[in-house]
Formats: C-alpha cells, structure tokens, sequence
C-alpha cells in the first residue's frame, strides 16, 4: 500500500517539473515498479533533459526486472 502512495508523489513531482525531488524520492525505493519508473523519466522528458531521460531508460532495462501489466 505505501508504494502506491510514494507513486502518486513521485508522478506529482514529476508533473510539476520537480525533477530532483522526483529522483530523490526514486532513489529511495526499495523497490521501483513501473509507475515509479516512469514518474522519474517523465520528469526528466518535460523537464527538457531527453538524454537524463533515455538514460534512466536504459538503467531500467538494465535491471531486468519484470513488469507484470495489472
């Protein structure tokens, strides 16, 4: 339940341009589902940092980590 939370915080950041408070937040999750991966890309993208974008990307992938759709 607490991850759903620290979700819906992470996507609020993000949507207001907050980009270090949203990787902070990141950084501290145990576990990163989807949500909260793309809360941090999307912060980055609108924010105007494509390539800090792309490379959060890429260390998801990196991961290997998989996402069940729900």
């Amino acid at each position: 339940m607490a991850m759903k939370y620290t979700d819906n915080i992470a996507k609020m950041y993000a949507k207001y341009g907050e980009v270090g408070a949203t990787r902070d937040l990141f950084n501290q999750l145990p576990q990163k589902d989807r949500i909260a991966w793309s809360a941090v890309i999307s912060a980055y993208a609108q924010s105007g940092q494509p390539s800090d974008a792309f490379y959060v990307f890429e260390q998801m992938k990196l991961t290997k980590q998989s996402f069940s759709s729900n």
